[in-house]
Formats: structure tokens, sequence, C-alpha cells
């Protein structure tokens, strides 16, 4: 077990977990901001708990993460029940998609909201179907992995369930480029895979949808297939 401790001020938080997770870390990451205080448990870069006064585990965690500016301190890591299941891929892509509807809320605050804001369950699953017999149309498409906004996966043809935490990483990290770079929402992401084959990730219909495309695909011509869909689903 790999033991890391010290203090860390210009980073974020999520920015810091996942560079425990990459380094596969095992500490107590300490995180005060004001009369707030709670600590996150790593062991061996996973995040397997948390604790803000009465609040462990996962609920913890995404109070912790919904602090701003806190001071971060690491300390020795120490023995711990397991109280969070789900990687911190899927934790930190539910973060960041709720921050990126609120500052998307906050910024049409005082105009009318769309038919879209208020879509029942049976939409979704309607949207869903849709998007698979779409998907299932199109040839360049060789698998397919869809998750819905909290990072769950409701659908997929994957075998390898990791591709899930890829995906939801990818995501995460466009989010953190786009508001950095303050520009408007990220349409898609391309990633070439080993064997030349190409991941596309697209977003829409309350839905995250990772693609493995072909080598010889044309990206252009798949979305093409597929925007009637996406969009569909949040008009």
């Amino acid at each position: 077990m790999t033991t890391i401790s010290g203090s860390f001020s210009g980073i974020s938080l999520p920015s810091l977990l996942q560079m425990l997770e990459q380094e596969q870390k095992s500490c107590v990451l300490c995180v005060e901001a004001g009369d707030k205080h709670g600590k996150l448990f790593i062991q061996d870069g996973d995040l397997i708990d948390c604790e803000y006064g009465d609040i462990v585990g996962r609920d913890g965690a995404d109070i912790l993460l919904s602090l701003e500016n806190p001071v971060l301190l690491l300390e020795d890591g120490e023995n711990r029940k397991r109280r969070i299941d789900c990687s911190l891929g899927h934790i930190l892509f539910d973060f960041a998609t709720r921050q990126n509807e609120y500052l998307g809320k906050q910024a049409v605050k005082g105009t009318a909201c769309s038919a879209g804001s208020s879509r029942k369950e049976g939409g979704a699953i309607s949207d869903k179907r849709q998007l698979l017999d779409v998907i299932a149309s199109v040839s360049e498409i060789k698998k397919y992995c869809l998750l819905n906004r909290r990072g769950k996966v409701i659908a997929s043809s994957f075998q390898d369930k990791i591709i899930a935490d890829y995906i939801t990483s990818c995501v995460v990290v466009g989010i953190k480029m786009r508001r950095t770079l303050a520009v408007r929402g990220l349409h898609s992401i391309q990633v070439i895979m080993d064997n030349n084959e190409m991941l596309l990730i697209l977003s829409g219909a309350g839905m995250i949808c990772g693609l493995q495309l072909s080598g010889d695909a044309l990206v252009a011509k798949v979305v093409v297939k597929l925007r009637p869909v996406l969009i569909a689903g949040v008009e």
C-alpha cells in the first residue's frame, strides 16, 4: 500500500482525487471550507468512504465536492470499511453533470423553460428505444454503451464494463475544458483506439452515448443519422 501526506493549494478537489486514483495512492483527504469539514478515505486510488459529520459514504462525498474553494490536506491512510461502491469516475461525472445543469439554468434564468426540462420517465424510455433502433440501423457502429446523466449504464453491447468508467472520465474532462475555455457545449468527443477504430461520445435525449465505430467510418455520416433522435430528446 502506497501512502502519501501533505497539503495542497491551487488544485480542485476533483482534480486531486483523479491524481490520487491514477497514482493508486492510499490516504485520508481532509477537506475544509470555513466551518465545514470532512474526510475522504482513499485506498489504492479508490474512494472507499467519506465522513462529513454524521453523514458517511456517497452522500458525504457529494457534499464535500460541492464546497467552494476548500483547503485540502492529505494524511496517512487508515483501515476503513468500504461504503462507496461506485467508481470515482461515476461520482465525478454525476457531480460535473449536476454543476453543468445548474450553471445552464442560471444562464437562462428568467427565460421560459423548455418543454424538455419536464420530461417524464416514460419519455426517457421511449427515447432509449428509438436511439437503439437507429444505432442498430447504422452499419458503421460496432458496439454501443448508453449511460444516463448520473453515469449509470442503461444499455450496452460492450462486454468490458470498464468502458463506462472511461466514457464518464472523458465527459468529465470535456466539461472541465469547456469551463476553462469559456466555450459553449461540447458536441462530441472522439478517441482513436489502438486498433485504429474510434470511440465516439455524444450526448442528447438525457443520455450519454459511447459508440465504437469501424475504422473506415465517417463521423459526420454517423452523427447525421443519430442527430434527429438526440435532438428530439431535448426539445
